[in-house]
Protein backbone atom coordinates (compact mmCIF):
# COMPACT_ATOMS: atom_id res chain seq x y z
CA UNK A 1 0.00 0.00 0.00
CA UNK A 2 1.31 3.25 -1.28
CA UNK A 3 2.18 5.43 2.04
CA UNK A 4 1.41 8.62 0.73
CA UNK A 5 -2.38 7.49 0.12
CA UNK A 6 -2.33 6.26 4.08
CA UNK A 7 -1.01 9.33 5.28
CA UNK A 8 -4.25 11.09 3.13
CA UNK A 9 -6.28 8.58 5.15
CA UNK A 10 -5.14 9.27 8.38
CA UNK A 11 -5.79 13.19 7.47
CA UNK A 12 -9.12 12.83 6.07
CA UNK A 13 -8.22 13.61 2.27
CA UNK A 14 -9.40 10.28 0.67
CA UNK A 15 -12.25 9.27 -1.49
CA UNK A 16 -14.94 6.74 -0.93
CA UNK A 17 -12.95 4.40 -3.31
CA UNK A 18 -9.75 5.07 -1.54
CA UNK A 19 -11.25 4.85 2.24
CA UNK A 20 -12.73 1.31 0.83
CA UNK A 21 -9.19 0.15 -0.64
CA UNK A 22 -7.27 1.17 2.88
CA UNK A 23 -10.15 -0.75 4.78
CA UNK A 24 -9.78 -3.89 3.18
CA UNK A 25 -6.40 -3.24 3.25
CA UNK A 26 -6.18 -3.16 6.73
CA UNK A 27 -8.49 -6.36 6.98
CA UNK A 28 -6.24 -8.11 5.12
CA UNK A 29 -3.67 -8.83 7.37
CA UNK A 30 -2.50 -8.26 10.97
CA UNK A 31 0.99 -6.98 9.84
CA UNK A 32 -1.16 -4.26 7.61
CA UNK A 33 -2.71 -3.14 10.61
CA UNK A 34 1.01 -2.43 12.31
CA UNK A 35 2.17 -0.87 9.70
CA UNK A 36 -0.56 1.44 9.57
CA UNK A 37 -0.23 2.13 13.62
CA UNK A 38 3.50 3.45 13.21
CA UNK A 39 2.66 5.75 10.20
CA UNK A 40 -0.47 7.19 12.39
CA UNK A 41 2.15 7.76 15.25
CA UNK A 42 4.80 9.05 13.03
CA UNK A 43 1.67 11.42 11.66
CA UNK A 44 0.08 12.79 15.21
CA UNK A 45 3.69 13.35 16.38
CA UNK A 46 4.14 15.90 13.50
CA UNK A 47 1.03 17.61 13.46
CA UNK A 48 1.65 18.06 17.51
CA UNK A 49 4.68 19.27 16.76
CA UNK A 50 3.94 22.02 14.40
CA UNK A 51 0.80 22.86 16.63
CA UNK A 52 3.35 23.36 19.28
CA UNK A 53 5.16 25.59 16.98
CA UNK A 54 2.47 27.90 15.71
CA UNK A 55 1.44 28.73 18.99
CA UNK A 56 3.71 29.27 22.39
CA UNK A 57 0.99 28.93 24.80
CA UNK A 58 0.65 25.83 24.20
CA UNK A 59 3.32 24.53 26.85
CA UNK A 60 0.10 25.72 29.66
CA UNK A 61 -2.60 25.46 27.61
CA UNK A 62 -4.88 22.10 26.05
CA UNK A 63 -3.51 21.22 22.65
CA UNK A 64 -6.88 19.86 21.26
CA UNK A 65 -7.43 18.22 17.75
CA UNK A 66 -10.48 16.86 16.04
CA UNK A 67 -9.43 14.94 13.26
CA UNK A 68 -11.65 13.36 10.53
CA UNK A 69 -12.15 9.69 10.45
CA UNK A 70 -14.56 8.31 8.03
CA UNK A 71 -17.40 10.63 8.57
CA UNK A 72 -16.85 11.79 12.03
CA UNK A 73 -18.34 15.16 13.00
CA UNK A 74 -16.39 18.12 15.14
CA UNK A 75 -18.62 17.13 18.82
CA UNK A 76 -19.44 19.80 21.42
CA UNK A 77 -17.54 20.08 24.36
CA UNK A 78 -17.86 22.17 28.08
CA UNK A 79 -15.61 23.04 31.29
CA UNK A 80 -16.69 19.85 33.53
CA UNK A 81 -15.89 21.15 37.14
CA UNK A 82 -12.56 19.80 39.32
CA UNK A 83 -10.68 16.67 39.34
CA UNK A 84 -7.84 16.10 41.66
CA UNK A 85 -4.87 14.39 41.04
CA UNK A 86 -3.48 11.34 42.76
CA UNK A 87 -2.08 13.61 45.94
CA UNK A 88 -4.98 15.34 46.46
CA UNK A 89 -3.39 18.46 46.84
CA UNK A 90 -4.14 19.88 42.93
CA UNK A 91 -6.78 20.92 41.40
CA UNK A 92 -7.05 21.81 37.89
CA UNK A 93 -10.16 22.72 35.63
CA UNK A 94 -11.18 19.79 33.71
CA UNK A 95 -12.70 19.27 30.12
CA UNK A 96 -15.25 17.23 28.58
CA UNK A 97 -16.01 15.21 25.55
CA UNK A 98 -19.60 13.48 24.53
CA UNK A 99 -19.29 11.32 21.86
CA UNK A 100 -22.79 10.95 20.15
CA UNK A 101 -24.46 7.27 18.77
CA UNK A 102 -23.00 6.54 16.05
CA UNK A 103 -19.97 8.90 15.74
CA UNK A 104 -16.29 8.19 17.12
CA UNK A 105 -14.08 11.13 17.68
CA UNK A 106 -10.02 11.47 18.17
CA UNK A 107 -8.41 14.09 20.14
CA UNK A 108 -5.09 15.13 21.28
CA UNK A 109 -4.25 15.47 25.12
CA UNK A 110 -1.79 18.12 26.31
CA UNK A 111 1.39 16.15 26.36
CA UNK A 112 0.87 14.84 23.67
CA UNK A 113 -1.06 11.59 23.59
CA UNK A 114 -3.86 9.98 21.40
CA UNK A 115 -7.48 9.19 22.20
CA UNK A 116 -10.00 7.82 19.99
CA UNK A 117 -13.43 7.57 21.62
CA UNK A 118 -16.30 5.48 20.65
CA UNK A 119 -20.25 6.24 19.97
CA UNK A 120 -21.97 6.82 23.27
CA UNK A 121 -18.85 7.87 25.50
CA UNK A 122 -17.77 10.49 28.28
CA UNK A 123 -14.25 11.61 28.45
CA UNK A 124 -12.92 13.92 31.05
CA UNK A 125 -9.38 14.93 31.05
CA UNK A 126 -7.43 18.14 32.23
CA UNK A 127 -6.24 21.21 30.53
CA UNK A 128 -2.94 20.73 31.82
CA UNK A 129 -1.36 17.72 33.44
CA UNK A 130 0.03 17.73 37.33
CA UNK A 131 4.22 17.32 37.67
CA UNK A 132 3.57 13.26 38.85
CA UNK A 133 0.83 12.29 37.24
CA UNK A 134 -1.47 12.41 34.02
CA UNK A 135 -4.76 11.37 34.79
CA UNK A 136 -8.10 10.87 33.04
CA UNK A 137 -11.85 9.39 33.17
CA UNK A 138 -13.51 7.12 30.59
CA UNK A 139 -16.84 6.22 30.50
CA UNK A 140 -17.03 4.65 27.18
CA UNK A 141 -14.60 2.87 24.97
CA UNK A 142 -11.47 4.93 24.18
CA UNK A 143 -8.01 3.78 22.74
CA UNK A 144 -4.99 5.38 23.57
CA UNK A 145 -1.64 6.28 22.60
CA UNK A 146 0.75 7.46 25.61
CA UNK A 147 3.42 9.39 24.85
CA UNK A 148 6.11 7.96 27.15
CA UNK A 149 7.03 9.81 30.35
CA UNK A 150 8.42 7.87 33.32
CA UNK A 151 8.19 10.88 35.59
CA UNK A 152 4.61 10.53 35.14
CA UNK A 153 2.51 7.45 34.91
CA UNK A 154 -0.79 7.58 32.63
CA UNK A 155 -4.05 6.61 34.29
CA UNK A 156 -7.48 5.60 32.98
CA UNK A 157 -10.28 5.67 35.61
CA UNK A 158 -13.03 3.97 34.95
CA UNK A 159 -16.35 3.67 36.93
CA UNK A 160 -15.05 -0.36 38.86
CA UNK A 161 -11.40 -0.08 37.62
CA UNK A 162 -8.29 1.98 36.54
CA UNK A 163 -5.76 1.24 33.75
CA UNK A 164 -1.83 2.38 34.67
CA UNK A 165 0.41 2.98 31.71
CA UNK A 166 3.55 4.87 30.81
CA UNK A 167 3.65 4.94 27.19
CA UNK A 168 1.86 2.27 25.23
CA UNK A 169 -1.01 1.87 23.13
CA UNK A 170 -4.27 0.10 24.48
CA UNK A 171 -7.68 -0.37 24.32
CA UNK A 172 -10.50 -0.13 26.92
CA UNK A 173 -14.34 -0.46 26.93
CA UNK A 174 -15.79 0.65 30.25
CA UNK A 175 -19.53 1.86 29.41
CA UNK A 176 -21.61 3.17 32.75
CA UNK A 177 -24.09 0.79 34.29
CA UNK A 178 -23.02 -2.24 32.32
CA UNK A 179 -21.23 -5.08 33.62
CA UNK A 180 -18.93 -5.45 30.31
CA UNK A 181 -15.22 -4.54 30.85
CA UNK A 182 -12.24 -5.22 28.60
CA UNK A 183 -8.98 -3.88 28.51
CA UNK A 184 -6.36 -4.77 25.66
CA UNK A 185 -2.78 -3.89 25.19
CA UNK A 186 -1.95 -3.33 21.37
CA UNK A 187 1.88 -2.55 22.10
CA UNK A 188 4.03 -1.86 25.51
CA UNK A 189 2.59 -2.74 29.17
CA UNK A 190 -0.20 -1.89 30.94
CA UNK A 191 -1.60 -2.23 34.48
CA UNK A 192 -4.89 -2.72 35.54
CA UNK A 193 -6.55 -3.06 39.25
CA UNK A 194 -10.02 -2.76 40.43
CA UNK A 195 -10.74 0.59 42.58
CA UNK A 196 -10.68 -1.38 45.57
CA UNK A 197 -7.34 -3.14 44.62
CA UNK A 198 -8.18 -6.66 44.99
CA UNK A 199 -7.47 -7.39 41.66
CA UNK A 200 -4.23 -6.28 39.75
CA UNK A 201 -3.22 -7.78 36.46
CA UNK A 202 -0.07 -6.39 33.88
CA UNK A 203 -0.66 -7.51 30.56
CA UNK A 204 1.72 -7.90 27.73
CA UNK A 205 1.12 -6.83 24.09
CA UNK A 206 -1.40 -8.82 21.86
CA UNK A 207 -3.01 -9.68 25.55
CA UNK A 208 -6.68 -8.34 27.04
CA UNK A 209 -8.33 -8.35 30.21
CA UNK A 210 -12.26 -9.47 30.48
CA UNK A 211 -14.72 -9.29 33.68
CA UNK A 212 -15.89 -12.97 33.93
CA UNK A 213 -18.31 -13.86 36.51
CA UNK A 214 -17.20 -11.01 38.91
CA UNK A 215 -13.21 -11.60 37.99
CA UNK A 216 -10.69 -10.19 35.68
CA UNK A 217 -9.54 -12.82 33.44
CA UNK A 218 -6.46 -12.79 31.12
CA UNK A 219 -7.04 -13.96 27.16
CA UNK A 220 -4.94 -13.72 24.19
CA UNK A 221 -5.75 -11.07 21.37
CA UNK A 222 -6.02 -13.19 18.16
CA UNK A 223 -6.30 -10.67 15.61
CA UNK A 224 -5.90 -6.60 15.19
CA UNK A 225 -9.06 -6.52 13.81
CA UNK A 226 -9.90 -6.20 17.27
CA UNK A 227 -8.93 -2.34 17.06
CA UNK A 228 -10.98 -1.32 13.50
CA UNK A 229 -13.53 0.53 15.43
CA UNK A 230 -11.53 3.34 15.38
CA UNK A 231 -12.13 2.58 11.69
CA UNK A 232 -15.77 2.29 11.74
CA UNK A 233 -15.31 -1.75 11.84
CA UNK A 234 -16.56 -3.31 15.02
CA UNK A 235 -15.71 -6.85 15.13
CA UNK A 236 -16.05 -9.84 17.60
CA UNK A 237 -14.42 -13.02 18.41
CA UNK A 238 -16.71 -16.13 19.65
CA UNK A 239 -18.21 -13.21 22.02
CA UNK A 240 -21.20 -14.45 23.30
CA UNK A 241 -24.37 -13.54 21.58
CA UNK A 242 -25.48 -11.44 24.67
CA UNK A 243 -22.42 -9.26 24.88
CA UNK A 244 -22.61 -8.82 21.25
CA UNK A 245 -26.10 -7.49 22.05
CA UNK A 246 -25.09 -5.94 24.74
CA UNK A 247 -22.73 -3.86 22.84
CA UNK A 248 -24.72 -3.14 20.32
CA UNK A 249 -27.28 -1.60 22.89
CA UNK A 250 -24.16 0.79 23.61
CA UNK A 251 -23.16 1.61 19.72
CA UNK A 252 -26.72 2.35 18.54
CA UNK A 253 -28.29 3.72 21.75
CA UNK A 254 -31.66 1.29 22.12
CA UNK A 255 -33.20 -1.07 24.52
CA UNK A 256 -32.45 -4.68 23.40
CA UNK A 257 -35.36 -6.50 25.56
CA UNK A 258 -33.60 -10.15 25.49
CA UNK A 259 -36.10 -13.12 25.76
CA UNK A 260 -34.76 -16.11 23.60
CA UNK A 261 -33.39 -18.31 26.67
CA UNK A 262 -30.41 -19.68 24.29
CA UNK A 263 -29.35 -16.16 23.80
CA UNK A 264 -30.03 -14.86 27.18
CA UNK A 265 -27.73 -18.59 28.67
CA UNK A 266 -24.99 -17.41 26.37
CA UNK A 267 -25.13 -20.88 24.47
CA UNK A 268 -24.83 -19.08 21.06
CA UNK A 269 -21.23 -17.48 19.95
CA UNK A 270 -20.25 -15.28 17.33
CA UNK A 271 -17.18 -14.07 15.11
CA UNK A 272 -17.10 -11.63 12.78
CA UNK A 273 -17.24 -7.99 11.84
CA UNK A 274 -19.59 -5.15 11.05
CA UNK A 275 -19.38 -1.61 9.22
CA UNK A 276 -21.06 0.58 11.26
CA UNK A 277 -22.49 2.69 8.93
CA UNK A 278 -24.43 -0.58 7.69
CA UNK A 279 -26.51 0.50 10.71
CA UNK A 280 -27.96 -2.07 13.34
CA UNK A 281 -30.72 -3.94 11.51
CA UNK A 282 -28.41 -5.04 8.84
CA UNK A 283 -26.22 -6.44 11.67
CA UNK A 284 -29.15 -8.20 13.38
CA UNK A 285 -30.13 -9.52 10.10
CA UNK A 286 -26.73 -11.11 9.87
CA UNK A 287 -26.71 -12.61 13.33
CA UNK A 288 -30.25 -13.76 12.62
CA UNK A 289 -29.13 -15.80 9.53
CA UNK A 290 -26.38 -17.31 11.62
CA UNK A 291 -28.10 -17.82 14.90
CA UNK A 292 -31.30 -18.51 15.95
CA UNK A 293 -33.68 -15.91 16.98
CA UNK A 294 -36.11 -13.19 15.59
CA UNK A 295 -36.33 -9.56 16.63
CA UNK A 296 -38.95 -6.91 16.89
CA UNK A 297 -38.38 -3.29 16.72
CA UNK A 298 -40.79 -0.81 18.54
CA UNK A 299 -39.63 2.82 17.48
CA UNK A 300 -41.97 4.59 19.78
CA UNK A 301 -39.63 3.04 22.95
CA UNK A 302 -36.69 2.52 21.00
CA UNK A 303 -36.83 -1.30 22.05
CA UNK A 304 -35.40 -4.29 20.30
CA UNK A 305 -37.01 -7.40 21.38
CA UNK A 306 -34.96 -10.48 20.80
CA UNK A 307 -36.88 -13.54 20.67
Amino acid sequence: MDNKLIQRYISGHVSEDEKKQILNWLEADEQNMRHYMALRKLFNFELWRREEKKETTFSRKLTLEILKIAAVFILSFYIGGIFSGTSGKESVTMQSVYVPMGQHVELMLADGSKVWLNAGSRFFFPTSFSDDVRQVKLEGEGFFEVQTDKERPFIVCTPEYKIKALGTSFNVFAYEDTELFEASLLEGKIEVCDNNRMQRIALSPNQKVSLENGRLKTLPIMHSDYFLWREGIISFDNEPVLAVMQKLELYFDVKMNIINEQVKANHYHYTGKFRMRDGLEHILKVLQMKKRFTYQVDEDTNTIEIK
